[in-house]
């Protein structure tokens, strides 16, 4: 009986020895790192869609200058993707292949912004259906869509804010 005492005793000997040479630890160094959320500081990029009200030749080269200096960088905002223009009444008759020599200067700058992916035009086909206006009538770049008035509200509900 005496041996188990006596490791008993050798064992807290041991125990009273470690705690008197156990190294000073450093407070803060034993506190995690601090951690940062990592927010993003970039601007967030608003995405455009242009709102046609007048349906009409001057109106629609306004909103496209607007959407090529928009692209630029001209303006205070920018966007990195085209800018959609649907168009759901008369100015779609602007771009009818017959009505190109009245309109070259419009309809040249729709496609050059359409070339280099500024915009994305979009035609409603409810609207071509009832004049009898077909996808051919219209230059190639052009896109359409079943129903104008839903893809405006679709896009707004993407985020994309008009202008």
């Amino acid at each position: 009986m005496r041996y188990p005492f006596m490791a008993i005793g050798l064992l807290l000997a041991s125990y009273a020895m470690a705690d008197d040479h156990t190294p000073a630890v450093d407070a803060e160094a034993t506190q995690p790192p601090a951690i940062e959320p990592a927010v993003s500081v970039a601007p967030v990029a608003t995405r455009y869609q242009a709102y046609i009200q007048r349906h009409n030749a001057e109106e629609l080269f306004d909103l496209l200058q607007h959407a090529e200096k928009i692209a630029s960088g001209q303006l205070e905002y920018s966007t990195k993707e085209p800018i959609p223009l649907v168009l759901t009444g008369e100015e779609i008759e602007l771009f009818k292949r017959e009505n190109y020599r009245d309109n070259k200067p419009l309809v040249d700058l729709a496609a050059r912004l359409e070339a280099f992916n500024i915009i994305d035009i979009k035609v409603c086909s409810r609207w071509l259906g009832d004049r009898g206006i077909e996808m051919t009538d219209l230059p190639p770049f052009i896109d359409s869509v079943v129903s104008g008035q839903f893809e405006v509200e679709r896009l707004q509900k993407e985020g994309y804010a008009l202008f």
